[in-house]
């Protein structure tokens, strides 16, 4: 279970704790510190780390900077690290959460469930987005869609999609205004209501919106 941190970090904060752990060798180190009662859970977490990194070598974000130390990472550096939810399938899956959806050739859930643990594959399958079929993946049919899967697959889904994965996305938000602004908008729609209703924290969340909002001059109090 995570632990509740009171008051909720700020973004910068967020950004200087995932600093100081997104290479390789500083993640993994803090992997065996966390976990050094269990080899199997360390052993775990780095195979999911070597899965992972293989898969995504040589893939950068679109706001630029490696995938693997720009996001999966980071997003299992607030699992671990800032959350201190210290379950080592956990952490696998958030690593490996946009495996499904980035290589669908090549990852499935048996695949997952082979390299790693059918739980990880679970979790995996539960925060990856559903097939398009017709949809526009800026659409409130699309957004009700994903939303619906993460919630389906139940509350550590719930937690690994709002708690880190979004959340990282709204502090490291990218793109054009336009876009910037549905992200905005889905995740204040979508992401947060989800979140409260399963009692999770969303201070942290609220905190990285705000600042986008402010960036983006965005005031809806008028």
């Amino acid at each position: 279970m995570y632990t509740l941190t009171y008051p909720p970090a700020t973004p910068e904060e967020l950004r200087a704790l995932i600093g100081k752990f997104s290479q390789k060798d500083q993640f993994l180190k803090q992997v065996r510190n966390r976990f050094k009662s269990s080899p199997a859970d360390k052993k775990l977490i780095r195979n999911a780390f070597i899965f992972t990194a293989e898969l995504f070598a040589g893939e950068r974000r679109r706001s630029g900077g490696p995938y693997m130390e720009g996001h999966l990472v980071p997003v299992a550096v607030l699992v671990m690290e800032y959350w201190l939810w210290l379950d080592a399938e956990l952490v696998a899956a958030a690593l490996s959460h946009d495996s499904l959806e980035d290589f669908p050739r090549i990852v499935n859930r048996s695949f997952i469930a082979q390299h790693q643990t059918p739980e990880v594959s679970r979790l995996v399958f539960g925060v990856s987005k559903p097939p398009l079929k017709g949809r526009s993946k800026n659409s409130v049919a699309y957004s009700h869609a994903v939303i619906s899967r993460v919630e389906a697959y139940g509350f550590e889904c719930v937690f690994l999609k709002c708690d880190a994965d979004r959340l990282h996305n709204m502090l490291t938000l990218w793109g054009t205004p336009a876009k910037k602004r549905w992200k905005i908008w889905e995740t204040e729609q979508y992401f947060l209501p989800l979140a409260k209703r399963l009692n999770l924290p969303t201070g942290e969340l609220e905190l990285a919106i705000a600042e986008q909002r402010r960036r983006l001059h965005i005031d809806d109090t008028h």
